[in-house]
């Protein structure tokens, strides 16, 4: 398990919510605080990642570290975004890897990979009118 902290992005700062998330199996598990990981606390809000989802990195500012990771999903006919912000490229890089290790593994096997568990600190912005689905 790894984390890294995050910065203030522009915008509405209101509207980002600091989460502490995990990859495992078909689902990004985020929590508000990494100790409520350890403690199996139930998740502040999962988003499913399976195969239909689609993920991508993007720069916010070419000027600035801060890099964006998009994941959408639909949700009962509707697109729901959610955006999570890394510091670093690194950081984005290594989300990105896990990833890719992850619909690689849901296309070799019928059970997607239960072993891998990535994490990181990382703020999330929703964008998208249907409600998340836990």
């Amino acid at each position: 398990m790894s984390s890294s902290p995050l910065q203030q992005l522009g915008g509405d700062p209101q509207s980002w919510t600091n989460v502490f998330a995990v990859l495992k199996g078909a689902s990004l598990f985020c929590y508000h605080r990494q100790e409520d990981v350890e403690a199996s606390v139930e998740p502040a809000f999962t988003i499913a990642i399976n195969k239909e989802t689609r993920i991508r990195a993007s720069e916010k500012d070419p000027q600035s570290k801060v890099q964006n990771i998009c994941i959408s999903n639909q949700y009962g006919g509707e697109e729901v975004t959610h955006t999570l912000a890394t510091e670093s490229r690194e950081d984005t890089h290594r989300w990105m890897e896990a990833y890719w290790q992850h619909f690689y593994d849901m296309s070799k096997y019928s059970l997607c990979c239960k072993s891998l568990l990535f994490s990181w600190t990382c703020r999330m912005v929703y964008s998208g009118s249907a409600a998340l689905k836990k």
